[in-house]
């Protein structure tokens, strides 16, 4: 059993796809100063490979749109991803706030008025950046494709039977070699679309940013 990191019953997200869509983002984001002159996918999906592994830290904002065809609902969030080393990253969106300093997570549903508290490790599936760049790197079939959009269209279909996302695209402007555009199907068949507004690699993290202080008057839970 997943858990719930402690959501209102009433609230509409489940925590779980909402940590696989920002880890896809995280993933996503990875392409965003890729150059776009590769000869193929595969050399594509290296380049992202090692764009990730050179830039200890980094900082991306976006705008996102998610459709739910099954509830007829369309949801927008805008937000910031901040990422260092050894797991850390800080993301910030109108509702939550999530924070991980590599053994620790932190969780902030503004909604709830609610922190939870757990350790990576027993907080569920591909919560680190790096687990889940690596399964973006080799459990998915990459090809170039000619999809209309606001540049060079990248195809990604997973290998995986139980992936939750089945199907990613990327749109790669070739002048300046970054994705404007990042859509995907999860398992459920919603759809994902990210809106890259820019993205910093001389990004420096301020002291704290990737530890998190709970505001005054906020429920704390502890995962035990």
């Amino acid at each position: 059993m997943k858990k719930s990191f402690g959501l209102l019953a009433s609230e509409p997200i489940r925590v779980y796809h909402y940590w696989m869509r920002y880890l896809a983002l995280i993933a996503l984001a990875c392409a965003c100063a890729t150059p776009a002159i590769a000869q193929d996918a595969a050399v594509l999906v290296g380049r992202i490979d090692s764009l990730y592994h050179a830039s200890p830290n980094w900082r991306v904002e976006f705008d996102q749109i998610v459709r739910y065809p099954i509830f007829d609902e369309t949801e927008k969030e805008s937000g910031t991803l901040e990422v260092g080393p050894a797991g850390r990253f800080r993301l910030t969106t109108d509702r939550h706030v999530i924070v991980s300093d590599g053994d620790t997570l932190w969780t902030h549903n503004k909604r709830a008025n609610q922190v939870v508290v757990d350790r990576v490790d027993d907080a569920g599936e591909a919560v680190r950046p790096v687990d889940f760049l690596f399964h973006f790197k080799e459990d998915y079939v990459k090809q170039l494709c000619d999809h209309e959009g606001p540049g060079q269209c990248l195809y990604m279909k997973t290998t995986e039977e139980t992936a939750f996302i089945r199907e990613m695209w990327l749109w790669v402007d070739v002048k300046t070699a970054h994705v404007r555009r990042a859509v995907y199907k999860d398992v459920n068949a919603n759809e994902t679309t990210f809106s890259f507004r820019k993205i910093d690699f001389a990004y420096k993290p301020k002291p704290g940013t990737f530890s998190y202080e709970t505001p005054p008057g906020v429920e704390v839970v502890r995962m035990p």
